[in-house]
């Protein structure tokens, strides 16, 4: 089996930007990773909401209703702005020097107002070919987005085989299908005669694709991560539901979730750096922290 190696961007408690100013931090930022990097990796990994897309959602359907053109409608959007917002030439180039690939966490939704319509899409970038080769979007939602998230009901494009080693990516929640305490109210339920949920049946379709794809690789794109405990519960879901993985990182931002868009000040990370680094990998995985002073942890 290929090895497989992840440079995991890790987003700090950074000043905030708006519009091209925070396309701009990005690609800078991005650039200096890849400078950085004093070997080759599979993969470079971002958080989920690494971009920010804004667009009127007013007229895409939404929850279990959740329409495949619409969807990928908005995905398309996604892809465009992804080139035209950060993958420059020049970003790209610099990427292609030291990753196969990229993993590219972006959201979709109406400005200052995410209690409307909106997306949580992950695309996965072939630098070599300079193209998006997967989109795939959170499956599992949160429950107060039961109303406005548009699902990823195509469970299949979770799965993607890249340079040989099958590989499992996930949104933000996703990873929660295989938590222990999510499993164990779903059990609950069918004890009691209760009609399957949306959720157990998620849970139930994830089983049989780990069984048939038996990805090695799990990459999980959350928005936030600032305490260790945070994922503790979905990775060791992964541990003992996904026997055939052997490496994982969840995408991290170091930030408080309750900071949306607010002084960060205000707001500040609840846990320790180093201590959610580690709570969040297994296997080959390098992080690169943003911004200066700007440090690589082996």
């Amino acid at each position: 089996m290929p090895h497989f190696s992840i440079l995991r961007f890790v987003q700090t408690f950074a000043p905030v930007f708006v519009g091209g100013d925070a396309q701009k931090k990005l690609r800078e930022d991005l650039h200096e990773c890849c400078r950085c990097a004093q070997r080759t990796f599979s993969v470079l990994q971002t958080p989920g909401g690494f971009l920010q897309l804004y667009l009127n959602m007013a007229d895409f359907s939404r929850g279990e209703r959740t329409d495949s053109e619409d969807f990928n409608a908005v995905i398309s959007k996604a892809e465009q702005f992804a080139y035209t917002s950060l993958l420059t030439k020049e970003i790209q180039s610099a990427i292609s020097s030291v990753c196969r690939h990229l993993t590219l966490g972006i959201d979709v939704r109406h400005r200052d107002d995410s209690c409307r319509t909106h997306a949580e899409l992950v695309g996965v970038y072939d630098c070599s070919n300079r193209q998006f080769v997967q989109w795939t979007g959170k499956s599992y939602p949160l429950q107060e987005q039961t109303a406005t998230l548009m699902y990823c009901l195509k469970l299949k494009s979770h799965f993607v085989s890249l340079a040989g080693t099958n590989v499992m990516v996930l949104g933000c929640h996703d990873i929660n299908a295989f938590s222990p305490r999510s499993r164990g109210s779903s059990e609950k339920k069918k004890a009691f005669h209760t009609d399957a949920t949306f959720k157990s049946k998620v849970m139930s379709q994830f089983d049989s694709l780990v069984d048939r794809r038996q990805p090695s690789v799990v990459l999980h794109h959350p928005h936030s991560t600032d305490k260790a405990g945070i994922w503790r519960q979905g990775w060791a879901g992964v541990n003992q539901h996904i026997l055939s993985c052997d490496t994982y990182s969840s995408g991290i931002c170091f930030r408080n979730r309750r900071f949306a868009g607010k002084n960060p000040a205000s707001e500040p990370p609840r846990g320790n750096l180093a201590k959610v680094l580690q709570a969040t990998k297994r296997g080959d995985v390098v992080d690169w922290i943003q911004p200066r002073p700007r440090v690589v942890i082996e």
